[in-house]
């Protein structure tokens, strides 16, 4: 009997031992609780991260320019392949790449109408579409700024919103040719255009509602 109570105690102290630093500890009835500073979460998945995703301002908004996959390249004179962008007509969408025109009384929202995927649309100066494997000033992935010209600006990395697309903040304009384009694919497919801005004129109307889009990919 002595041996058997001996045996029994030395199988408990070392069961003991074993989880002295880190076993859970389950209670019947009730929850596993994890132990001290353990980061599990039961039911909680990791949050996934989203991009820029703002409403139309119909306050202020004058111009929306599209930012898309599948708006359809065009060859432009004077610079040439433009890809992925297009100023949005009155009402609807249009799905071919356009220069976009505007005066410095303009204020400019970008739209991502794909539902594929983030899009962006980030400042390159005003000397020209740089080579291939350009490299964005740091934080271009996300919003900078809410002025074009010669300073870094960017759209951030616009989300995805299948009924009404993602806008980005608001944008006043400086005078001058901004060349911009994406963040991710500007390397990849050639994701560009221009925005060529002239002082002086009356800015177009407000834009008072948003578009649900159609059925796309």
């Amino acid at each position: 009997m002595y041996a058997l109570f001996r045996r029994l105690l030395i199988v408990a102290l070392i069961a003991g031992s074993a989880c002295a630093g880190g076993c859970y500890h389950i209670k019947t009835g009730g929850p596993v609780t994890p132990p001290t500073g353990s980061t599990f979460s039961p039911g909680q998945p990791t949050p996934t991260p989203s991009g820029n995703c703002q409403s139309l301002d119909t306050t202020r908004t004058t111009i929306i320019v599209e930012v898309a996959p599948d708006i359809n390249p065009t060859s432009v004179p004077t610079y040439g392949q433009i890809f992925g962008y297009a100023p949005a007509p009155p009402s609807g969408i249009t799905l071919v790449s356009a220069v976009v025109h505007a005066s410095t009384a303009d204020v400019v929202q970008f739209w991502n109408i794909s539902n594929s995927g983030e899009y962006s649309a980030v400042g390159l100066g005003s000397s020209g579409f740089p080579p291939v494997h350009h490299t964005f000033p740091s934080g271009t992935q996300n919003p900078v700024s809410s002025v074009i010209g010669s300073g870094t600006w960017s759209t951030g990395r616009l989300g995805v919103n299948s009924t009404s697309g993602c806008f980005s903040q608001d944008f006043t304009l400086s005078a001058g040719t901004w060349y911009f384009g994406d963040y991710d694919f500007y390397n990849l497919t050639n994701n560009r255009d221009v925005m060529i801005v002239t002082g002086g004129a009356q800015p177009r109307r407000v834009r008072t509602t948003s578009i649900i889009l159609p059925a796309r990919r």
